[in-house]
Parts: C-alpha cells; sequence; structure tokens
C-alpha cells in the first residue's frame, strides 16, 4: 500500500473521487494478534499512504465494521475513538457505516456527532432484528430496520458530511420464497 499510494491516488483522480478508503484491517481478524498494538501498527503501516494520499489531494478515509467499537483493555477507549484520538484530522477521515456501528453496540448518529469533521462520507445501511426459528441480527434496506436515518441525514449541525451511500449487500427474504431486490444509490447530502 505504502508503495502504490501515489498510483491509488492516480486511480481516483479519473473518478474526481477526492476521498480513497480501506474496508477495515486485518488486526481484528487475527486471532493471536495483540490489538494493544494496533494504533502503535496503525500509525507505522498506515499513517505513511495517509500523507502520501495528503500530498497527491486526497483524504484516506477508514471504513469501520463492528470491531472497531471492541474496548481496549489498557486505555478504556474504543478502537475508533483511540484512531480519532491518535491520528490527525487532516489525515484520517471515517466512512461511518451505520450497520456495523449498531451491530458493535453503537448509536450510529452519536458516532457521526463525535467524529465531527471527519466523516464526510456515511455509508447507509439499516439494521433489522429478525425474530422466529432463525433469530438473528441483518442488513436491512435503509429504512426497513430499526434505524432512525433522519438523526443523520441533516448535515445543518455542522457534521460536514458530504455524501451518503446507501447499500445492502444481498437481497432480503419478507417472507419465506419471497425477496426483494436491493438497488444502489448514492446521494449528495446537500442537494
Amino acid at each position: 500500500l505504502k508503495v502504490a499510494a501515489k498510483h491509488i491516488a492516480k486511480d481516483h483522480d479519473v473518478y474526481d473521487c477526492k476521498y480513497v478508503g480501506v474496508g477495515g484491517l486485518s488486526y481484528f481478524w487475527i486471532p493471536e494478534y495483540d490489538l494493544t498494538n494496533f494504533i502503535k501498527d496503525f500509525k507505522e503501516n498506515i499513517l505513511p499512504v495517509a500523507k502520501t494520499l495528503k500530498e497527491c489531494g486526497k483524504y484516506f478515509m477508514y471504513h469501520n465494521h463492528d470491531y472497531e467499537f471492541i474496548t481496549d483493555p489498557i486505555e478504556g477507549k474504543t478502537y475508533i475513538e483511540l484512531l480519532a484520538e491518535h491520528i490527525p484530522a487532516d489525515l484520517l477521515g471515517f466512512t461511518l457505516d451505520t450497520y456495523w456501528a449498531q451491530a458493535g453496540g453503537k448509536n450510529p448518529a452519536k458516532v457521526i456527532r463525535s467524529l465531527k469533521g471527519r466523516c464526510p462520507v456515511v455509508h447507509l445501511k439499516d439494521y433489522k432484528v429478525v425474530r422466529g426459528e432463525n433469530e438473528s441480527c441483518r442488513m436491512a434496506p435503509c429504512g426497513e430496520g430499526n434505524f432512525d436515518f433522519v438523526d443523520i441525514e441533516v448535515p445543518s449541525d455542522g457534521l460536514c458530511l458530504d455524501q451518503s451511500i446507501c447499500e445492502s449487500t444481498d437481497y432480503v427474504v419478507m417472507n419465506k420464497g419471497e425477496t426483494k431486490e436491493i438497488k444502489y444509490e448514492i446521494s449528495p447530502l446537500n442537494s
């Protein structure tokens, strides 16, 4: 990634895209990895990439999943809080994923507000509890779960939201045998 940062920036120029993101880091998926090293390793391995991207006119974005809301046993803060605290705002923004924030036990609107000015892109996905034989929580189309999107869709409070991306990863089973196709939609918040 360090070597390719300038090329990645040029690739994003083709689409006139100022944001370059990573969809999570493998640190959280490796059972043997000591998460207490996360910030140190992030600074060592990812921060140089963010600096190069900034030099190329891009803003490096981190897309969360639920594991960034694990509380560090030493610091007593979540890993997303530690990233915001230890990595300068001009080098790291967040593409806050509303589904994964809620799956991590947090209110997405509150997380976005706590990262004020660092979430120019919000990844909107709803969170639905499905009762029955195979009870589970799953992604749902925006507005069909339990999350109040109105709470974050109004950018008048200075949150610096630039875009919202509405997504559902797959089809949602409505009733046994019935599915609903999900369409992808990107919409600027200020239009």
